[in-house]
């Protein structure tokens, strides 16, 4: 039976919004890619390979994949050019599953694991010496969920949330607190309470705070507010600011279906969810926060805790107000449609991409890219066509995003995505455009420390009637910016394949 990609329950990032008041002009991809040539593609199995000068120095990429049995991951440094493992090193697990981060100096790597699918007790903290590839596993009682793990400017301390205790309704978390680990006396506090009904969903480090965006949420997991930007000073112990973003629709939502009014959560009613998308500009201390329903963005100043820009309505082109109608359905949400933003800022944060997507049914109808001047919000480029994933390249010069198509080998419609485009990061005009027959579903998994090469993943699967989707097979490939050319591909049974990127 032919592979086919499965369409991912969690959909690619979605409705990302800003407009401008100049209208950009309209410039479709093609359809005829350049088909590197057989000699420039190397196919390199997962066996490993010998130190050359090449990878001495730093470990720069790790390979999160599932071990033999298939009953965890483990993580194991891999060549920057072919992806292949490191033969002077063992692999080290990460459990059932993980978070992680890397030091400033980026000498370690913080890695909290469990052992099973369940976070509510088992985890373990981990630091690992980047230069020796030494693991250290500390005794710390982690027995609930964790967020992100995030280390401190001066790399002295690791930060992270986690609920105190549990709804027991609906086992929703709660009363969540802000951890610091201070990793010269090896001491675990508590900084801070949260607000009870807070969920944190990002959070960032700036040189002397920490700031989180968390939406309030009932025990029934619906919003109950605005989500607000606490920022929290390590030093004092406190919530210097709370920022709420009045305007910005984040969570689920429990509402009505066409002209209808629900009395109660009945028939008449359905669960939406809604994610905005979050840009953290660490040069200059703002946040930018994308409405997901809408062309608005929020900016939020970090240093002075406030709103700059309180969720500025940008200009919507008529011809374009059908997007925001619809949703993307998604893990979290109950059943119901989603609909879904990404933003992404330039280092300098002089340009700020928003990307949206619109699924309808479970498959993408459409998408949109634009490029928007952080002055004045004004937006200077755009394309409308059937995208699935964008990245911005380390030099900020250009654009990888992936582009889908919709087949139906097996009865029903499905998304697959095999052509990928580069695209000038000003204009968004095309520079390159090449497509892989290695996977069905592609998406960019980041970049090379050099910025040279591109890295991409693709899960598949065979579709048996009956069954499901079965004999699932994990892909990534290395593709040379400059050439087009693909330089390695590497394979993995199971649908874990994470790259970790160790150097900014």
């Amino acid at each position: 039976m032919k592979l086919r990609t499965i369409i991912l329950a969690t959909v690619l990032f979605v409705a990302v919004i800003t407009a401008g008041l100049i209208l950009p002009t309209q410039v479709p991809l093609t359809a005829s890619p350049i088909v590197p040539s057989p000699q420039a593609v190397g196919v390199v199995t997962s066996g490993p390979v010998s130190i050359s000068s090449s990878t001495n120095g730093p470990i720069a990429l790790l390979a999160v994949t599932e071990n033999e049995n298939g009953l965890g991951l483990d993580a194991r440094p891999v060549d920057p050019t072919t992806l292949a493992p490191l033969s002077a090193y063992s692999p080290i697990s990460f459990g059932h599953h993980y978070t992680e981060a890397v030091s400033p100096d980026r000498k370690t790597l913080a890695v909290m694991t469990w052992p099973r699918g369940s976070s509510n007790g088992g985890g373990t903290l981990h630091l690992i010496d980047l230069a020796t590839w030494a693991e250290r596993p500390l005794d710390l009682p982690i027995h609930s969920d964790v967020s992100e793990l995030t280390f401190g400017a001066d790399g002295k301390a690791i930060y992270w949330t986690s609920p105190a205790r549990r709804d027991p309704a609906h086992n929703m978390p709660r009363d969540y607190q802000l951890y610091r680990f201070d990793l010269d006396r090896r001491q675990l506090s508590v900084l801070v309470q949260l607000p009870s009904s807070f969920m944190p969903w990002s959070q960032h480090i700036s040189e002397s705070e920490v700031a989180i965006l968390g939406v309030p949420t009932d025990p029934n997991n619906l919003a109950e507010d605005a989500p607000h930007v606490l920022i929290v000073d390590p030093a004092s112990q406190t919530i210097a600011a709370d920022v709420r973003l009045a305007g910005v629709k984040a969570g689920q939502f429990y509402e009505s279906v066409g002209n209808e009014t629900p009395s109660g959560q009945g028939e008449s009613g359905q669960y939406v969810a809604y994610q905005p998308g979050l840009a953290w500009d660490s040069t200059n201390n703002r946040l930018y926060v994308v409405h997901s329903d809408g062309d608005q963005v929020a900016i939020v100043d970090l240093v002075k805790g406030i709103v700059i820009q309180p969720a500025s309505l940008l200009s919507q082109p008529p011809a374009r107000a059908w997007l925001f109608g619809l949703s993307v359905p998604m893990v979290e949400a109950k059943g119901g449609p989603v609909t879904e933003a990404r933003a992404i800022v330039s280092d300098d944060g002089h340009r700020l991409y928003a990307y949206s997507q619109m699924t309808e049914g479970g498959l993408l109808g459409g998408a949109t890219l634009r490029a928007i001047a952080t002055g004045g919000l004004r937006e200077i480029s755009r394309r409308d066509d059937l995208l699935t994933d964008v990245a911005l390249t380390p030099d900020g010069k250009a654009l990888v995003v992936v582009k889908g198509e919709i087949v139906s080998p097996n009865g029903f419609d499905e998304l697959v995505n095999r052509d990928v485009y580069i695209l000038d990061a000003e204009t968004l005009q095309e520079r390159l455009h090449v497509r892989s027959d290695e996977a069905d579903q592609l998406s960019i998994g980041g970049f090379s420390p050099d910025g040279r090469y591109a890295y991409l993943s693709g899960a598949s699967a065979t579709w048996v009637e009956g069954e499901g989707w079965r004999d699932w097979r994990s892909t990534w490939q290395v593709l040379d910016l400059q050439s087009g050319s693909f330089l390695s591909t590497v394979e993995f049974k199971g649908s874990n394949a994470v790259l970790l990127h160790l150097l900014p």
